[in-house]
């Protein structure tokens, strides 16, 4: 009794590659190749793509980097105008709260009591 997957003759017709014919080729060596032609072309596929994601990965990192530094210099300048404000209210504070006579020397005096008090911490 012959064996199951036996030799035959196979025939594909394509009407980009023409006509493919093999003779005594078994069936399951023509599957077996098929699907290792495809597992090839996947693994190119997923090789190149991931160097393309790799490219693109480095190029946002490089852009979080500079966003970073923009948002740093820009805390740093809020913090500032933040701290000049509070400075700014301490002594408009203490001025209100003195008699009207003392007002204008708290804010012309060099060492005046509302000038220490509003110093920057």
């Amino acid at each position: 009794m012959p064996p199951e997957d036996t030799e035959q003759s196979v025939e594909i017709s394509n009407p980009v590659l023409g006509k493919l014919a093999a003779k005594g080729a078994r069936t399951s060596d023509l599957i077996g190749l098929f699907t290792f032609i495809g597992v090839l072309s996947v693994g190119f596929f997923l090789w190149k793509v991931s160097d393309v994601a790799s490219a693109e990965r480095s190029a946002i990192v490089k852009e979080v980097v500079a966003q970073r530094k923009d948002s740093e210099e820009t805390n740093k300048a809020l913090i500032n105008a933040l701290k000049s404000v509070a400075t700014s209210n301490r002594m408009t504070s203490c001025i209100i709260s003195q008699p009207q006579d003392k007002r204008e020397r708290q804010f012309t005096e060099p060492n005046s009591l509302c000038k220490r008090l509003s110093a920057p911490d």
